[in-house]
C-alpha cells in the first residue's frame, strides 16, 4: 500500500474529487508501466496556518523544503508552529528568485 499525504491547516480530509483524481493518477502510471494495481492510504496532515492569498506558493514551496529536510512532518505534522515567520518566507522568495534569474540569464546567452 501506497501513502498519499493530504496537507491541510483545518485538517480536514481530502474531498472525494481529490482522491479520485489521486487514485486515477497513480493507476494510469501503474498501467504504464506494467505495475498491478496499486492501493493508496490517504493521510491528512496538519499544515500551517492558511496563508493570505499572495504567499500560498510560498508556503507551498517551504512545506515541500522542510518536508525533505524532514520526513517525520508527515506523521507528526507542524505541530509546534502555526505559521511560518516573514524571515522562512523571505528565505524561500529569495531561492525562488534566484532559481528564476539563473535561468533568466542563461537565455539570454542564447
Amino acid at each position: 500500500m501506497k501513502a498519499a499525504y493530504y496537507l491541510d491547516p483545518i485538517k480536514e480530509e481530502p474531498g472525494i474529487d481529490i482522491r479520485e483524481l489521486i487514485n486515477k493518477g497513480i493507476t494510469i502510471f501503474a498501467m504504464q508501466h506494467n505495475r498491478k494495481k496499486i492501493n493508496v492510504q490517504f493521510t491528512t496532515v496538519k499544515a500551517l496556518g492558511k496563508p493570505r492569498s499572495v504567499e500560498c506558493g510560498y508556503y507551498v514551496m517551504r512545506y515541500i523544503e522542510d518536508i525533505m529536510d524532514d520526513r517525520s512532518l508527515l506523521t507528526v505534522g507542524f505541530e509546534d508552529k502555526e505559521s511560518y515567520n516573514e524571515e522562512e518566507i523571505d528565505d524561500t522568495r529569495m531561492a525562488w528568485a534566484n532559481f528564476v534569474s539563473y535561468f533568466i540569464d542563461s537565455a539570454k546567452g542564447c
